[in-house]
């Protein structure tokens, strides 16, 4: 996409109309990276992170500016979730947002599996959430998940098989809840399933 129609960059560079416009084609991707980890807070959050980039964006010196605004809501969802942490002597990025709010996911899922998928996401570190997350529903590539969480490629490649192994104990744990059909031989199947029902929640709403 060339820099004068990705919504991205116009966000980080444009002003007037082109900023508006910009502002409403992402809108629904960064509410959609929220919600399965604060809820009914990720309304605010998506507009706390327009505001935070807009007093930062000066600093954008290129790069990928998908990562580079997906970046700044990681900061701005960190922040919020320190103030709600238990122990804080844990690294944020290590906690689950289940572990932080015990709800179940806010999204809404007709068929019991998403509901699984999304329920074992919230039950991963918020690091290894946001790596499945973002290759699963934004299909960035890991070079570009790097350049959100401040990491290398590598990192994230390891991350990322390490979470789905989590996954695959996580999805096998709530299945015997008792449960739907596996979903564990699915699961990138149903991952990119789910993010139908995350981003149209953002636009429903």
């Amino acid at each position: 996409m060339d820099g004068v129609h990705d919504p991205w960059l116009q966000l980080l560079v444009a002003d007037g109309d082109a900023l508006e416009s910009a502002v409403l084609a992402v809108t629904q991707r960064i509410y959609g990276f929220f919600v399965n980890k604060v809820g009914d807070r990720a309304d605010e959050l998506t507009q706390a992170t327009f505001h935070r980039v807009l007093q930062v964006r000066s600093g954008y010196r290129g790069g990928n500016p998908r990562s580079y605004v997906f970046g700044i809501a990681k900061l701005v969802m960190y922040e919020h979730l320190r103030k709600l942490q238990r122990d804080q002597t844990v690294p944020i990025e290590e906690v689950s947002a289940a572990a932080i709010d015990p709800r179940p996911s806010s999204v809404v899922v007709a068929r019991a599996e998403g509901r699984v998928v999304l329920e074992a996401l919230r039950r991963l570190p918020l690091k290894s959430q946001i790596v499945l997350e973002l290759y699963y529903w934004e299909g960035m590539n890991d070079r570009e998940i790097a350049e959100v969480l401040s990491s290398n490629a590598n990192t994230v490649r390891g991350r990322r098989t390490h979470a789905r192994k989590q996954m695959g104990t996580l999805l096998a744990d709530l299945e015997a809840q008792p449960a739907p059909a596996s979903t564990s031989m699915d699961f990138e199947r149903w991952a990119r399933a789910v993010r139908e029902h995350v981003y149209g929640q953002a636009k429903a709403r």
